[in-house]
């Protein structure tokens, strides 16, 4: 069984730039300019998906125009589940949700399409007893807006996912490649399980 890298070298880190600039760049193009070969291309790309490093290719929505604002919203609780949950089924616009142990508060990156429906978010902790201390703060402006990619060569901590039951994976995962996808279990049981879903599904 073969065992996934834990580092990135320079080819994963250009990989991974030119990918979050173009996600649809093709693997010849990448190939052509790190002055590599395109199954050198393609290897690296699945094993940085199958490690959790490199997350699918999604469109981009340009929210500004839309003229939406973005706004930052902090909640005191002890529950951000039950918090995150309520959000999610009841407004619409969420885009990020983050929770600080330390000061026991959660953050909630969203979009709003009128400036009023922020009182939504008010009503909606106050009536739910969801927390306290509600704050927003709208953004005018974005200076910049891009993705975090290391800027060289580093040894990783990566926590692998099982593709079944989606928990951290602790010590050596379990690899399968099938038709060119390569998916990470934490043991062959798992493995089988979910391809038994994949049939039964």
């Amino acid at each position: 069984m073969k065992r996934l890298r834990k580092y990135l070298d320079a080819i994963d880190i250009e990989i991974l730039r030119i990918l979050s600039e173009d996600c649809r760049t093709t693997t010849k193009e990448i190939a052509k300019r790190l002055g590599v070969s395109v199954p050198v291309v393609r290897k690296r790309i699945k094993r940085l998906e199958a490690s959790g490093v490199l997350e699918g290719c999604k469109a981009k929505v340009n929210s500004d125009s839309f003229n939406a604002s973005t706004a930052i919203v902090s909640v005191k609780t002890d529950d951000p589940y039950t918090l995150y949950r309520v959000f999610e089924e009841t407004l619409s616009g969420v885009e990020k949700f983050y929770y600080s142990d330390n000061r026991k508060t959660a953050y909630i990156v969203m979009k709003v399409l009128d400036l009023r429906d922020i009182d939504k978010v008010f009503k909606l902790v106050e009536e739910k007893g969801l927390g306290a201390g509600v704050d927003i703060i709208t953004i005018d402006r974005v200076l910049k807006d891009s993705q975090w990619i290391p800027s060289q060569a580093t040894v990783v901590n990566i926590n692998y996912i099982c593709a079944f039951c989606k928990a951290p994976i602790v010590g050596k995962p379990y690899i399968v490649e099938i038709h060119g996808k390569t998916l990470v279990f934490h043991n062959e049981k798992c493995a089988e399980a979910y391809f038994r879903m994949i049939r039964l599904g």
